[in-house]
């Protein structure tokens, strides 16, 4: 049978810490696509993000239907990180689209 050793132990809550107070600076991929934006015509983009937005749609009814994983739970709290992010983003390209319609 295997046990965690003191030191695997120590290790653990080291890296448990460091990673709940990294901040990750990183440029989602989709984000690349719209420093180019202007390559292609508006209403190109407009479609495209569009069917980004209706894929976020669904990863969010999809998420909305994972049960709870009961109280004091990490689990929950990292599903509601992931559901607040994606509804930033629903946010975002609702009203991004908005504008390049109206421009």
């Amino acid at each position: 049978m295997y046990s965690i050793t003191g030191t695997g132990q120590e290790k653990f809550f080291e890296l448990l810490r460091n990673s709940l107070v990294h901040v990750e600076n990183v440029t989602p991929t989709g984000d690349i696509g719209l420093m180019f934006i202007d390559h292609l015509p508006k209403e190109v983009v407009c479609d495209l993000l569009e069917m980004k937005l209706k894929k976020i749609q669904v990863m969010l009814h999809t998420y909305s239907l994972i049960p709870d994983h009961g109280k004091g739970s990490g689990v929950n709290l990292s599903f509601r990180h992931r559901i607040a992010l994606l509804k930033c983003d629903h946010d975002w390209l609702e009203q991004t689209i908005l504008e390049l319609r109206n421009q």
